[in-house]
């Protein structure tokens, strides 16, 4: 009987080892996936940046495209 008893809690503890570790790998796996996913919105913002960047070095060209274009036509008249 006693043997019985003992069983049965060692069962017990078993399983509330096993419950604590599949919580312990959720949070893990969650943390892995938030993490990821910082990673994809910085990559995001990082590419936005560079578009950015680049628009504005296409607007500087073109500004200056567009000063030569008017200081050339002034020369002309």
């Amino acid at each position: 009987m006693k043997q019985q008893q003992q069983e049965e809690e060692e069962e017990q503890q078993q399983q509330q080892q096993q419950e604590k570790e599949k919580e312990r790998m959720s949070q893990e796996h969650q943390k892995q996936q938030q993490q990821q996913q910082k990673q994809h919105e910085a990559a995001a913002y990082e590419t936005t940046a560079a578009a950015a960047a680049t628009a504005a070095t296409a607007y500087k060209t073109a500004a200056a495209a567009a000063a030569t274009a008017a200081a050339t036509e002034a020369e002309v008249y």
